[in-house]
């Protein structure tokens, strides 16, 4: 089974460093999306009362994260290739819909 507590942990992360990092939104959004990579989306199906749409949240996150599929040799991953091709306003799309995902999920655990 997934779990949301470890999840918790790692969306709390993301949105701590969206919040307090250094740098413009699209390097704050790079130093978030690696405590993504541990996530287990199950979580956002097996959790119970968690808001109906969180799974779509976290697909949406994930595609506008992995939308380069492949990057140049010297390229230091798919996370930053994808968010390299963002717009500013792009980034900060994806940075709301984190730290969204983390307040539905936060709420469903206060409801356990």
């Amino acid at each position: 089974m997934a779990d949301p507590l470890y999840t918790r942990e790692k969306l709390g992360a993301a949105v701590q460093k969206l919040a307090t990092g250094k740098g413009r939104i699209k390097e704050r959004l790079n130093e978030a999306a690696v405590e993504l990579v541990m996530v287990d989306d199950k979580v956002f199906t097996e959790t119970k009362d968690i808001y109906y749409e969180a799974p779509n949240y976290w697909k949406r996150i994930m595609d506008a994260l992995t939308a380069a599929k492949t990057g140049a040799p010297n390229q230091t991953g798919i996370f930053a290739s994808s968010i390299e091709q963002m717009t500013e306003e792009e980034a900060a799309q994806v940075a709301q819909s984190i730290v969204s995902l983390d307040s539905m999920l936060e709420s469903a655990l206060e409801n356990r």
